[in-house]
Order: structure tokens, then C-alpha cells, then sequence
């Protein structure tokens, strides 16, 4: 809902004021109307936020706990071993609990989940050795009263592509989920390994490339080369945040997000 500003007030008054008597009488009774809304608004906006911030710091704090798991940094707890019957017969719930689950990390886990999701689209076939070294992603949210912002943090083994450890994105969206602002650290490619220097003299490929997520963009730069990337990161951004990332475990299994089983 558009709500009265300071920048439209004016004008609304100076429209209102020409208008003949009864007519003028109901409109200021609107605006009063409106004015009520915008005051409730911003009253439960700043609750709506407190709120928000609590739920991202909790998920965020999860994700971790995930990674682990993928990354065998953590066994399952006693409320997930209760569950076993659902997935085992009897004779296999006491193996299952006696497996040591800290022995290997899931193989390939965000590597698969990428090629599982949506995003399989803007990967190039070059892209997809340096992904294979993609071992954890990690994203953090912050919200306020005029944009959302989210932090994902993209980990790698050490490969023959780029020496940086890790990758950031910093993506900043407003409340209609549009794209604001898009930074990155810069990749550190070893000599002769940057693939899109590699890449963009063959002529099969036109545009795309996971790996434009690390590209810069802002709104509200008077350069247009600073836009012209705008497609890739708003597609890739967007299904990393609303999809890839707090879907993690269905889209590894390749299967579409099950409905929530907590009751």
C-alpha cells in the first residue's frame, strides 16, 4: 500500500482544496482515514522488523549446524535418533545408531544441489570443474525499515582456479523484492585460469555463467556497464536466497520442498 509522505502531502492538500465543499469534506475524511493507516503501519513495521530479526538470526544459526552435518563436523542428536524407526527396520536401528557418521563428508552435496535446482541453467560446462570444490554456503539476513539484506558466503577447497578461500556475496533487495545493490570480493584467479577470459572468444557461448553472481551492480549507478549484469545476479540471487539455500535438503534429494511436518 502506498501510504501519505511528506513529498506528496502538499499536493494532496493543494488538489483537495479546489474541490467543491461536500466533495472536499469527504476526501479530508479519507485522508484522515489514510493517516490512521500509515500511523498503524509504521507502529507494527518496527514489531513486524524485531520480529524478522530474531527468525534470521535463529536460521541463520542452523545453516550452520547443517554445514556441519554435510561436512561431518557433527553427529545427529538424541531427538534425531529417535526418529529412526521411520527410516529403518528394527533389525537396522541398532547398526544405524552404531555407524560412526563423523567418518566422511557428503560428497558433492552443494555441487549437487546446484545442478538439482534451478540454477543448473546459468552453469557453464566450464564453471562446473571449479564447483565440484564448492564445500559450504553459508548465508546470513539482516532486514530494516527500507531494505533486506542478505550475506552469502561461498566456501572452496583449495583448487587450481583461484587461491580465495572464500567468496562473498553482498545482495541488498527493497521490500518488493527489488534488486538494489550487488558486491562482491574479487576472485583471485591463478594465470591463465580465469575461464571467462578463456571462454569469450568461442562464439557458442552468449552470456549466462553462475559465477556472474560475483559481478558488481547498483541501482543507482549512472553506468551502464554496471547494469548490464543485471539479469544473471537478480535470477541467481533470488533463487539462492528463496530457494537453493533454505531448501538445501529437498533439492539435493531432487525432489520439490515437502510440507512442513512440525506440528
Amino acid at each position: 500500500m502506498e501510504l501519505i509522505n511528506s513529498s506528496n502531502t502538499e499536493a494532496l492538500d493543494q488538489s483537495i482544496n479546489v474541490l467543491p465543499l461536500s466533495l472536499k469534506l469527504k476526501l479530508l475524511a479519507l485522508k484522515h482515514v489514510q493517516t490512521q493507516i500509515e500511523k498503524l503501519n509504521n507502529e507494527f513495521q518496527s514489531e513486524v522488523t524485531e520480529v524478522l530479526q530474531k527468525y534470521y538470526a535463529q536460521a541463520d544459526s542452523l545453516s550452520i549446524t547443517a554445514n556441519d552435518v554435510v561436512e561431518a563436523k557433527q553427529l545427529p542428536n538424541l531427538e534425531v535418533t529417535r526418529n529412526l524407526g521411520e527410516y529403518f527396520h528394527t533389525s537396522e536401528i541398532i547398526r544405524a545408531q552404531e555407524i560412526p557418521l563423523t567418518s566422511k563428508p557428503f560428497d558433492n552435496y552443494w555441487f549437487t544441489i546446484l545442478l538439482n535446482s534451478k540454477l543448473h541453467v546459468a552453469i557453464l560446462p566450464e564453471e562446473e570443474d571449479i564447483l565440484v570444490n564448492l564445500e559450504r554456503v553459508l548465508m546470513t539476513t539482516s532486514i530494516t525499515k527500507r531494505d533486506k539484506r542478505y550475506k552469502i558466503a561461498f566456501f572452496f577447497k583449495e583448487n587450481t582456479f583461484f587461491s580465495n578461500k572464500e567468496l562473498i556475496c553482498n545482495i541488498k533487495y527493497d521490500h518488493d523484492n527489488n534488486l538494489l545493490e550487488a558486491k562482491s570480493n574479487k576472485i583471485n584467479w591463478y594465470p591463465d585460469k580465469n575461464i571467462y577470459k578463456i571462454i569469450s572468444n568461442k562464439t557458442t557461448v552468449t552470456g549466462g555463467g553462475f559465477f556472474k553472481v560475483f559481478k558488481r551492480f547498483d541501482k543507482h549507478s549512472p553506468n551502464p556497464l554496471l547494469k548490464k549484469y543485471r539479469i544473471d545476479i537478480s535470477f541467481i540471487a533470488s533463487e539462492l536466497i528463496h530457494d537453493v539455500i533454505p531448501n538445501a535438503f529437498a533439492v539435493y534429494l531432487g525432489v520439490d520442498k515437502p510440507k512442513s511436518s512440525v506440528k
